[in-house]
């Protein structure tokens, strides 16, 4: 997996779509769309900037906010759509697994505690024993070593634990949509 970060200093000032922000302020949808493009086969050279350019021309934009399913249309992949929940809900893992077994998924996620998802990251895929390996576009090449993924830990049902930097516990998943290659 090559994870890309968000801040990469080749994009992080560009516009996300009509602006006002940047790639590097708000491109974590966009990046994590970009990284799955990659992963999954369909456009395995994406970077962000062009896949800023391809959701512009698809008005997959609002100002500087995705359309989830028309971007990743756009990018070739197909979104479900979202399920929304409570930190810690049940129902939020069981939809996880089931888009992990058809692709991976965008995780809306609270970091700030307040209720609300503020950041996306991408689950890839789940282990053995039950975490979910996950990219973060806000950390991407910026980690150390091989620790460039974070992991899902549903045990302890409302927090995301990671192996990049500790504090990040916090990280709770309130959203999950689904991302896969079309079907021909």
């Amino acid at each position: 997996m090559t994870p890309l970060y968000q801040n990469d200093r080749r994009w992080s000032s560009l516009m996300l779509g009509a602006g006002p922000s940047t790639i590097g302020r708000a491109g974590c949808v966009l990046t994590s769309l970009t990284m799955a493009a990659r992963e999954l086969g369909v456009r395995p050279d994406l970077l962000p900037p062009h896949a800023n350019v391809a959701c512009t021309l698809s008005n997959a934009f609002v100002g500087d906010e995705l359309v989830v399913p028309q971007a990743a249309l756009a990018l070739g992949l197909l979104a479900d759509e979202a399920v929304h929940g409570l930190p810690g809900d049940p129902t939020l893992a069981t939809e996880l697994l089931q888009r992990l077994m058809r692709g991976m998924a965008i995780l809306r996620i609270d970091i700030d505690l307040n209720g609300t998802g503020d950041h996306s990251i991408l689950a890839v895929s789940r282990n053995q024993d039950g975490t979910i390996n996950c990219l973060c576009p806000a950390v991407g090449r910026v980690a150390l070593g091989a620790d460039l993924m974070a992991t899902v830990d549903w045990g302890h049902k409302d927090k995301v634990t990671t192996r990049w930097v500790p504090d990040l516990k916090k990280y709770r998943v309130v959203g999950v949509r689904g991302l896969a290659r079309p079907t021909h």
